[in-house]
């Protein structure tokens, strides 16, 4: 099980070349994910690269403001993966959607108090992951923006992502909105024309 706190954005349209040069990483091949399709829930359901990922928003940690024109929506997460006998290459049916990513990371590493940046391969026990992901789902292009903190100490992994914002947003930086920071199940929904309960 890994545990995470999350802040993501998702906006319609190809990835503005002046995001990706900000960003200043470039993108890894692309790849496709397989998601069930819940309309309304919690929970992700993903085929990924060999893998079965299960992942339940634990808490809703409400609205902050990262930076000046940054705001998001944060959650709690926990993760469960295992891998497959057979490497699923295509959705199984109608109920999953297939997203295809090219995605652009940087990585941090948590160090006692302080955030290094490290290479995207490696796989440090606490840190934060940052990215940038070309998206393409039922014909559509959509780009995203996100932060995954993760580590075992819970208090601290909050306080993780909040540090790699302000080392992401120190400089100049694109706006997100309040209105366009959801996460992939809710994002997912609303691409299937379902909405979740209030």
């Amino acid at each position: 099980m890994v545990q995470s706190v999350e802040a993501r954005w998702f906006l319609r349209g190809a990835l503005p070349d002046a995001v990706r040069d900000w960003f200043g990483r470039p993108p890894e091949p692309p790849r496709d994910d397989h998601y069930l399709a819940l309309p309304g829930s919690a929970l992700g359901i993903k085929l990924r690269e060999g893998n079965f990922e299960a992942k339940r928003r634990q808490t809703e940690l409400g609205l902050v403001t990262l930076a000046d024109a940054v705001d998001a929506r944060l959650a709690m997460w926990r993760k469960w993966s295992f891998a497959l006998k057979d490497e699923v290459t295509s959705a199984p049916d109608a109920d999953w959607i297939t997203v295809t990513k090219a995605r652009a990371l940087k990585k941090y590493a948590l160090n006692g108090s302080s955030l290094s940046e490290v290479d995207s391969k490696e796989r440090p026990d606490a840190g934060c992951t940052v990215e940038v992901t070309s998206l393409k789902v039922r014909g559509e292009q959509w780009w995203s923006f996100g932060f995954e903190a993760f580590g075992s100490d819970e208090s601290k992994v909050r306080e993780t992502l909040e540090q790699a914002a302000r080392l992401t947003f120190c400089g100049g930086h694109p706006h997100f909105s309040i209105d366009d920071s959801f996460d992939y199940p809710e994002w997912l929904t609303r691409l299937t024309g379902s909405r979740s309960p209030q």
